[in-house]
């Protein structure tokens, strides 16, 4: 852990409200200056400024600014498809946007069990649990909404939608977190 990382966790705002650390600060957000050369799996992580033609151009993926887009267009695509499944409620068959939500789960759900696996496994870090439970949310809704279509059974079927609907309580504050 670097000096920078330990005055945020410390809430040093004295600290990190010189202009130089401001300037460190404004530099990682935007990605002038980076920590990583490649994305290779064995490439190491290092400080040094952005450079276009020594850098790979896949390393601004990790740039804090860009992830937060990407998340935010993740989190806003993945609302979409959560309501156009509601609107549309077929209940005899799998649709197109039921499988953009399935999908979309699926990432989100790789994405929470990778960020829950780096950071280990805390009690303090809220969002990670109720990542979990919107994931254990989809799950059951795609095995009841399995269920019912292969049983023809339409009580199973609004069951699944009901389970689907309980996701809203924890999508739009997810959603609203990410925006905020």
């Amino acid at each position: 852990m670097n000096t920078l990382e330990i005055a945020v966790l410390a809430d040093a705002k004295k600290f990190i409200s010189h202009r130089p650390i401001q300037k460190i600060i404004n530099g990682i957000w935007d990605g002038s200056i980076s920590f990583w050369k490649s994305l290779d799996v064995d490439g190491s992580k290092s400080p040094h400024f952005f450079n276009p033609r020594t850098t790979d151009p896949f390393s601004c993926l990790r740039v804090p600014k860009y992830q937060k887009t990407f998340e935010a267009l993740f989190f806003a695509a993945l609302l979409g498809f959560y309501f156009a499944v509601l609107v549309e409620r077929n209940p005899y068959r799998i649709t197109a946007s039921q499988i953009a939500l399935i999908v979309f789960f699926a990432a989100f759900a790789v994405d929470g069990f990778s960020s829950m696996r780096d950071s280990g496994v805390t009690f303090y870090n809220v969002w990670s649990w109720l990542d979990m439970a919107m994931i254990m949310i989809g799950v059951i809704f795609l095995i009841y909404r399995i269920i019912g279509i292969v049983k023809y059974s339409d009580e199973i079927t609004d069951t699944a939608f009901d389970v689907l609907f309980l996701e809203a309580l924890l999508l739009v504050q997810r959603w609203a977190d990410t925006y905020s």
